[in-house]
Formats: C-alpha cells, structure tokens, sequence
C-alpha cells in the first residue's frame, strides 16, 4: 500500500518494521500536495504530532474510553480541513481504537448544523481502516492515564504496545498524517516514542509540552501479544 512520503522516512530512519527495505512509490501529486497545509508547524513536513493532556472517561453504561479533549482538537481539524481548505470529506478517515470514542466522533459530526460536508468521512479502528488509504488521516490515541496501559495490552484493546495497530495507523495516510494523542503516555512505548521523536526533530510537533526523555513500557509477564 502506498505510505506518505513523511511516513516512509521514519520507517527507514528507525528500522521499525520493514529494516530499510521499503521504497517510496507513491504518486508526488497525491503524496506532496498537503505540504504547504496552513495548520503545519513546519511547512513540506506533512504530519503534526499534536499533544493534548486530556482525560480518559468512561460512561457508567459501557466498558469503553473516551476523551473529549482529544474530540474537540480532532473537530477542529476537520472543520478546517473541509471548510477552510476545501479537502472533500471523502479524502479524511478518522483512526481511534476505542468504540466509545468512534460513537462521540460520530454524534458530533451527525449533530453538526453542516453535517452534510462531513457525512462521508470514516470514523473506525486500525482493524476497520485495515487495506484502506485516505488522502488525510487524523488518528485519536485517547489514553491519557499510563495506570490504564497494562490493562489495554492484556485486553489487547487500544494503540499503545501494539506495533500492528500502530504500523496500519501511520501507514493509511496519502499526503496528511495527524496524531493526536498525549506524548507522555505515548513515549513509553518503543514505537511512538519514536514516532514522537521523529516528529519533534523534524519541527511536526505542537500542543502540549513534550517529555523530555522517556520511559518505555515494560509489558506484564501475564500478557501473551
């Protein structure tokens, strides 16, 4: 499948999954033709890492998280995408792993009074969004509370410590990859603190203060993925 240009290089700069041996092929006029994108912190770098220090929720009626902080920054971007920039609401997807937080995303974009601009949008999980490309990808982490981190992994839910559903995330983006998520929370494991780093040397972070240095997640002897 076809990977943005920004993408691409962070898999040949770190090794993570493809050791150096995976050629950009994708078509310049759909790959570069988000790098001049006005809400980038540093311009021909297609990706913002935008961090948000947000809090995990969940409702008394369903086992799931949500995090609103995290769906108002993610509402923001589309609002400007399709109305400021004219970006067709059948080139964004929206990435998050956990149903709760497709279920708020989806209300919010219904409830819209111009809910007709965004109706064509995909909201869904990696496992969903698996196979397919969008010319925009904005992905929602929603973790915010590190004490949660060992139950998503033993429960196999959620993006962090999990190197599949992280690769398919970051690799469904033609020409415009934005994260956002809590940097504290994501830079304890090996693959988005990567990702984070990446981001931050190449001037594609914004939001929040980013950690100084991280930790990275110590799996629990019980977890078997």
């Amino acid at each position: 499948h076809c990977i943005s240009s920004a993408a691409s290089d962070v898999y040949k700069r770190q090794e993570l999954f493809y050791h150096n041996a995976l050629i950009p092929a994708a078509d310049p006029l759909v790959s570069h033709n988000m790098r001049t994108y006005t809400k980038l912190p540093k311009q021909d770098f297609p990706i913002i890492f935008h961090g948000i220090e947000g809090e995990n929720i969940r409702e008394s009626t369903s086992p799931s998280w949500f995090n609103i902080a995290e769906i108002e920054q993610v509402w923001y971007y589309i609002q400007d995408l399709v109305n400021n920039h004219n970006i067709p609401s059948s080139d964004i997807a929206i990435i998050t792993p956990y149903h709760k937080q497709v279920m708020k995303i989806t209300q919010l974009l219904r409830n819209s009074s111009n809910n007709n601009k965004y109706h064509d949008i995909a909201i869904g999980s990696c496992e969903k969004m698996q196979g397919q490309e969008r010319r925009v990808i904005i992905i929602s982490t929603v973790r915010s509370s590190p004490e949660f981190l060992n139950e998503d992994i033993y429960y196999n839910i959620g993006f962090v410590a999990n190197p599949k559903r992280f690769n398919v995330a970051i690799t469904r983006a033609k020409a415009l990859l934005i994260i956002v998520g809590n940097p504290h929370v994501l830079g304890r494991d090996k693959h988005w603190g990567s990702m984070l780093r990446y981001c931050i040397d190449n001037g594609g972070y914004t939001g929040c203060p980013a950690p100084v240095s991280y930790t990275h997640l110590t799996l629990p002897t019980i977890c078997s993925v």
